[in-house]
């Protein structure tokens, strides 16, 4: 499934994390590094991406919101929306201290999600 997201809006993505049997993963709290991408080629290196975040992205950081509960919120400036309208693929990685993993399935309000879509915004026209 695609999520559509406008170009240039201020958006606040909740995803819950699950581990390869379907299970929420409930270690987040110890979570060292978090990295969120939008890549136009999945193979390509994180620096290529068009939207990368983490837990220390500036202004806007990425937090655990629920570690207990498997959910991560990832907000998203208007500044780091303004990519060119199109599709991406999407990508997340986990490291704890010994251990890291890039999740197969990410989940957005229930849906799973390969890629997202950048739209324009008629309306604005950003």
């Amino acid at each position: 499934m695609k999520l559509n997201l406008l170009k240039g809006n201020t958006e606040t993505l909740k995803l819950l994390i699950q581990d390869e049997n379907g299970n929420a993963l409930t270690t987040l709290g110890t979570a060292t590094a978090v990295r969120f991408v939008f890549k136009e080629d999945p193979e390509s290196a994180d620096q290529a991406s068009v939207l990368l975040k983490t837990l220390t992205t500036d202004p806007s950081p990425i937090t655990i919101d629920d570690p207990s509960q498997g959910y991560i919120k990832i907000p998203l400036t208007k500044d780091e929306m303004d990519i060119t309208p199109g599709e991406y693929f999407v990508g997340i990685q986990i490291e704890w201290d010994n251990e890291h993993r890039e999740l197969k399935k990410i989940l957005i309000n229930g849906a799973e999600i390969e890629k997202v879509r950048i739209v324009q915004d008629i309306v604005r026209g950003s």
